[in-house]
């Protein structure tokens, strides 16, 4: 092994201390040491200060909306993720997970209802579906209890100056 070797593989080591040391959120260091500040520095901008969160029970769920959209008789289903490159998807999943907060879900889900309508416009009525991701907890999981999206809210949207026609 030579030199340059050794330390390459030290340093990985190093790292993946201080990842286990992140996860367990415990530090050797002392307090209000200038160390602590440089490995606190360091572990954000690697993120091997992450504990690893997301495996907790308080995860927060995913958001979702779907649409039904009605057009002269015909209606049709549709989500608000895009089919779209990773970077893409990550940003609507941002910004669907504004839908936890109560007083935004019904603005963000008329202004995705007005893209619907942008994108059909044909379309007289739109309606959001706005969807949690329920995850059961471990012993449910272990008694047969399955992931499942629960519709919280559903909001229906027209044209300007539209009536909804009853029975649609």
């Amino acid at each position: 092994m030579t030199k340059r070797h050794a330390v390459k593989v030290l340093l990985a080591l190093g790292h993946l201390l201080l990842v286990c040391c992140g996860a367990a959120r415990w530090s050797p260091l002392p307090r209000d040491s200038g160390a602590r500040r440089a490995v606190a520095l360091y572990g954000e901008y690697t993120g091997s200060s992450n504990s690893y969160g997301f495996f907790a029970p308080g995860v927060a769920s995913q958001w979702d909306v779907q649409f039904s959209i009605y057009a002269e008789g015909q209606a049709r289903v549709e989500g608000a993720m895009p089919e779209a490159n990773r970077e893409v998807r990550l940003r609507v999943s941002t910004v669907l997970g504004t839908l936890a907060q109560d007083r935004l879900r019904e603005p963000l889900a008329a202004s995705l209802a007005a893209r619907c309508f942008t994108e059909h416009p044909e379309a007289r009525l739109v309606n959001a579906h706005v969807r949690a991701l329920h995850l059961p907890t471990m012993a449910d999981y272990r008694g047969g209890r399955r992931p499942g999206w629960v519709t919280l809210s559903v909001y229906s949207f027209t044209r300007d100056g539209d009536a909804v026609p009853a029975g649609e």
